[in-house]
């Protein structure tokens, strides 16, 4: 049961990328034969070695000058906000390559880490992220336009999920809103803070 505690969660789910088609297809386009067995060995190698570099990483933690929430912000920040600039270019437009993702995805994350851990900016990491944001779009904005792709992406509804709007949406989100009022008043100064 311990195992399935939070931290570690991410430890054990760090086997699973090691067992994905790409590493089977990677591997059989190199001609070595892949069989289950196989896979279940290097996942379990992974797995322990993920669990060793988790455990000599983690003392280092006490170095950090912000505190421990803080510290995971900073590191999340470092792998979501470059995602979420990719998803979001992908959203507004049709045309941008696959290839600018990945260099998004690289000048986000170097950007980054460069602004953390190099170089002291005395910018608040929120800040930096924000920056990053902008400048990745702009530049997979750039990529798009110089080199865009010739068909434009449509996103296609292949029925496997019933996309009717639920009928109750509306007066559920007004609820949510109600409550969301309500507890921000009640736990103000006007409510029962002091």
């Amino acid at each position: 049961m311990v195992l399935q505690s939070p931290p570690f969660a991410g430890i054990k789910q760090r086997q699973y990328p090691v067992h994905l088609k790409p590493v089977q297809a990677f591997q059989r386009k190199k001609g070595i034969v892949v069989t289950e067995t196989d896979l279940l060995r290097n996942s379990k190698r992974f797995e322990l070695f993920a669990s060793l570099l988790a455990m000599f990483i983690a003392p280092l933690i006490i170095f950090s000058s912000d505190t421990f929430y803080t510290f995971m912000q900073k590191i999340n920040a470092a792998f979501s906000v470059p995602i979420f600039t990719i998803m979001f270019v992908g959203f507004v437009t049709k045309r941008v390559p696959p290839v600018a993702a990945k260099i998004g995805l690289g000048f986000c994350f170097t950007g980054y880490i460069l602004t953390q851990v190099v170089f002291d900016t005395g910018i608040h990491f929120l800040h930096v992220l924000a920056i990053l944001f902008v400048l990745t779009a702009v530049i997979m904005l750039i990529i798009g336009k110089l080199f865009p792709m010739q068909t434009a992406y449509v996103a296609q509804n292949k029925q496997v999920v019933d996309l009717k709007p639920w009928k109750n949406r509306h007066w559920v989100n007004g609820l949510l809103l109600l409550i969301m009022v309500i507890l921000f008043v009640l736990f103000s100064r006007s409510g029962i803070a002091t």
